[in-house]
């Protein structure tokens, strides 16, 4: 559980899947996108809305989510994961890149 904005009645705790190991750790999970799907196309409201999908499962898993944490938490860096190929009955295993783009939510950033 995490509440972005402490003791502050606009947003309550929420749950969210937290990596602690990946490149130092410390990264809180806020989108799940699959690539052969059509929910987070380029031109998806997903991306530049506060709209949420799937929130109430913050899990690392192969469903699509855009949680709260997208639209809520404040960061320095976004660690980018990629699994190719997609493959659902595989274990997730991700290649990942850090960006360093600092903003309020990656809403903001979006």
């Amino acid at each position: 559980m995490i509440d972005p904005d402490g003791d502050s009645p606009e947003i309550h705790a929420f749950r969210v899947h937290c990596d602690m190991t990946t490149d130092g750790g410390g990264w809180t999970l806020a989108l799940r996108a699959r690539g052969d799907t059509s929910t987070f196309d380029y031109d998806s409201l997903y991306w530049t809305t506060d709209e949420l999908f799937n929130q109430d499962k913050p899990e690392l898993a192969w469903s699509e989510a855009k949680l709260a944490s997208f639209t809520t938490v404040p960061f320095k860096s976004i660690l980018l994961g990629i699994q190719t190929p997609i493959d659902p009955n595989a274990p997730i295993v991700l290649n990942t890149i850090t960006l360093d783009m600092p903003a309020n939510s990656l809403l903001e950033l979006f």
